[in-house]
């Protein structure tokens, strides 16, 4: 099957079964969107672009990939990286480095549809990132 990665052509002739997420992290060395849960989806620490949409990565299957597009962290510009590191930084919004890759990608995809998303918004697409001081639960030490 075939696909963009980041901006470049891939060929996967694996498992077809296989999660994108272990694609990205043991057979291209991606290792940005972390494995938290897997496979059940519940933490999105593995989120990534598909196709201009927040996936979760641990349960999709490359089969789904085919002619698709796929974006993780790397396949942002340095531009973009720097943009939402300093607004998150500006608005005590840090988390620590297992989190940040999917929430990076949840945001970046909310602001390429929405330059001034309500909180409302931005609360929902961050949803899936469960941790989130001041979104829906209070803040809980593990």
């Amino acid at each position: 099957m075939n696909f963009t990665l980041n901006g470049n052509r891939k060929t996967y002739n694996g498992d077809p079964q296989l999660s994108l997420l272990n694609y990205l992290r043991e057979i291209e060395g991606i290792i940005s969107p972390k494995d938290g849960c897997a496979p059940q989806a519940a933490c999105g620490c593995c989120t990534v672009e598909l196709n201009g949409k927040a996936v979760l990565s641990c349960v999709i299957p490359m089969k789904k990939v085919e002619n698709g597009s796929v974006k993780t962290v790397e396949g942002l510009t340095e531009y973009q990286k720097r943009t939402i590191a300093n607004a998150f930084v500006e608005k005590c919004g840090v988390q620590c480095g297992f989190c940040i890759p999917g929430i990076v990608m949840q945001a970046m995809i909310l602001f390429d549809k929405n330059l001034s998303p309500t909180r409302d918004e931005i609360t929902k697409t961050l949803t899936p990132n469960h941790d989130l001081p001041g979104l829906n639960r209070p803040v809980t030490h593990r």
